[in-house]
C-alpha cells in the first residue's frame, strides 16, 4: 500500500469538498424553478390576544444546483398579526436562505389577533413574498379572529349572569360559591382552558333554547383539536350544590363532563332537559349518591356515557350510546348502575322510560351493566326501553322493552360526527309509552300516543 503523508491527505479532502461545491455552484438564472407545498395557510377561528397552533409549509428547490432565497418576507412586516420563522431565522424578512440542491427550507407562521369592536368573527389577511433570482412568489395567509370575554381565575360569590354577546374563554377556572348562582343565557359558548375546572358549590341555570342552545367545550377550536376528549376538565356540581339546571346545553369533548355529587336533600341536584353530552374521555355523567332527573338527552361516545354510584335518578327518552371512537377503544359499559359508594351499599334507584341504552364495535357484551347487593334498597326499571346485553342484569325490573335489537341510527363513517336519529326501519320507532314529554332534544313535536325511543323522534 503507497503511503500517503496525513498534510498531502488533508490537502485532497480539501481539494475534492471545493471541486464538489463548485462543480454544483449556485443557480443564478431567471429561469430557476422553485415551489411551495401550499399556495395559502388558513387558521381556524383564533380569539384575540390568544395565539395560534403553528403552520407550516415548505420551499423546494427542484434544481441540480442551490438557490438562494434573497428574501422571505410578511408583506404586512411588523404590523402584520402574523409572524414567521424560516429554517430558525426569526421575520417580519428573512435574507439569503440558501437551499441545496432537491433540497427544501421550512416556512413556520403563528397569528395574534388584537382585539377590536367586532362580536361576530373577523377575517384577518396577509401574505408571504418569496424572492429568488427576480423571481417573486406568494403565499396568501388568512385567519378568522374573534374578540372574546376572558375570566382569568373566577369565583361566583353573588347572582350573576353571563351573556351571549361575546364568546366566554375561561383561563384558571371558575367556582360558583355556595349560595350564589350563576345564570347563563341562551347562545352563550364557554370556551375552557384544559387545565381550568368548572366547580360548582352553589347553583348553575343554564337555560339554553331550541333556536340558541348553549355550550361547554375546550378552547382548542383549531384542527384536529377542536373534536378531541379530554381537551377541558368537564362540569363538577359538589356536594354542597343544589338545584342546577342544564337546558338545551352540550357539554363536549371534557375528560369528566358532568359530575355530580352527593345530595343531602329530596329534589335533584341536577335536572338536565334537552342536552347533549359527547365525546367526554373518560365519563359523560358521574353521580355518586346523588339525585338527577334527565329528558331527552343524549349522551353518547364517551369512554363511560353514564356512571351511577347510589342515589336516585330518572331519564325519560334518553340515549346512552357508543359507537367505535377514533379517539380511544371502549373497554366500559355504556351504562353502569351499582349500590356501593366506597363499598357501602347505599339506597338506590334509577327509573328509565322510553330510553336507549346501545353500544357496538367494542368487547362490551352487556352495555347496561347493573351491580352491588341487596343489603340496601336497590331497584332498577326499564320501561319501554331498547337495550343490549348478554345476560339480564340483577336487581331490574323490565317492562315492555326491546332486548338486543338495533336502534339503526344514522351513523356516519368513524372520521365524522355520530348522528343517532333513527332511521326509517329503526325498532325504536313508535315503541314508547306516553310519558307526558311533548318535545324532542331539537324541541320538535312528539306525538301523544306512541312516541319513540330515545331522545330523537323520528321526523
Amino acid at each position: 500500500m503507497r503511503y500517503i503523508h496525513p498534510v498531502r491527505a488533508i490537502f485532497i479532502v480539501l481539494v475534492l469538498f471545493i471541486y464538489a461545491c463548485s462543480k454544483q455552484g449556485v443557480i443564478t438564472s431567471t429561469d430557476a424553478a422553485l415551489f411551495t407545498s401550499t399556495d395559502s395557510l388558513h387558521f381556524d377561528t383564533v380569539f384575540t390576544t390568544q395565539g395560534s397552533v403553528t403552520g407550516r409549509f415548505k420551499i423546494f428547490n427542484p434544481n441540480t444546483q442551490a438557490l438562494v432565497l434573497s428574501n422571505v418576507q410578511l408583506a404586512g412586516g411588523n404590523a402584520s398579526s402574523f409572524s414567521i420563522n424560516v429554517n430558525g431565522f426569526n421575520g417580519p424578512t428573512v435574507q439569503n436562505i440558501s437551499i441545496a440542491a432537491g433540497d427544501s427550507a421550512y416556512v413556520f407562521a403563528v397569528v395574534r389577533i388584537n382585539p377590536n369592536s367586532a362580536n361576530t368573527p373577523f377575517l384577518v389577511q396577509d401574505s408571504i413574498r418569496i424572492q429568488w433570482n427576480g423571481n417573486t412568489k406568494w403565499v396568501q395567509l388568512s385567519a378568522y379572529g374573534q374578540n372574546a370575554r376572558f375570566l382569568q381565575n373566577i369565583r361566583v360569590t353573588t347572582d350573576t349572569a353571563w351573556t351571549n354577546s361575546l364568546p366566554i374563554v375561561v383561563l384558571g377556572g371558575v367556582r360558583v360559591n355556595n349560595g350564589a348562582t350563576l345564570t347563563i343565557q341562551p347562545g352563550t359558548r364557554v370556551f375552557t382552558h384544559a387545565t381550568a375546572p368548572f366547580l360548582v358549590d352553589g347553583t348553575v341555570r343554564s337555560m339554553g333554547t331550541a333556536a340558541a342552545p348553549i355550550v361547554f367545550r375546550g378552547l382548542r377550536i383549531d384542527e384536529p383539536y377542536n373534536s378531541f376528549p379530554a381537551s377541558w376538565p368537564g362540569l363538577v356540581f359538589t356536594a354542597a350544590s343544589s338545584n342546577n339546571i342544564l337546558q338545551y346545553t352540550k357539554v363536549l369533548n371534557a375528560y369528566q363532563a358532568v359530575v355530580a355529587g352527593a345530595q343531602a336533600g329530596t329534589s335533584p341536584k341536577l335536572t338536565m332537559l334537552q342536552c347533549e353530552v359527547n365525546n367526554a374521555f373518560d365519563a359523560g355523567v358521574w353521580a355518586i349518591n346523588s339525585r338527577v332527573n334527565a329528558v331527552n338527552c343524549l349522551l353518547v361516545n364517551s369512554g363511560k356515557n353514564l356512571v351511577i354510584q347510589g342515589g336516585v335518578y330518572s331519564f325519560t327518552h334518553c340515549t346512552v350510546a357508543a359507537l367505535p371512537s377514533p379517539y380511544f377503544v371502549r373497554t366500559n359499559a355504556t351504562a353502569s348502575i351499582t349500590n356501593l359508594v366506597n363499598n357501602v351499599p347505599v339506597p338506590t334507584q334509577a327509573n328509565f322510560t322510553n330510553c336507549i341504552v346501545f353500544g357496538q364495535g367494542s368487547i362490551i357484551e352487556n352495555e347496561l351493566q347493573v351491580g352491588g347487593t341487596a343489603a340496601a334498597n336497590f331497584q332498577v326499571s326499564l320501561i319501554n326501553c331498547l337495550y343490549r346485553v348478554k345476560d339480564d342484569p340483577p336487581f331490574t325490573t323490565v317492562v315492555n322493552s326491546l332486548k338486543n335489537q338495533l336502534p339503526l341510527f344514522d351513523s356516519l363513517p368513524p372520521t365524522q360526527p355520530r348522528v343517532f336519529t333513527l332511521q326509517a326501519g329503526s325498532a325504536a320507532v313508535n315503541r314508547g309509552v306516553n310519558a307526558g314529554v311533548s318535545v324532542d332534544v331539537l324541541g320538535n313535536q312528539r306525538p301523544v300516543g306512541l312516541p319513540d325511543l330515545g331522545c330523537y323522534e323520528r321526523q
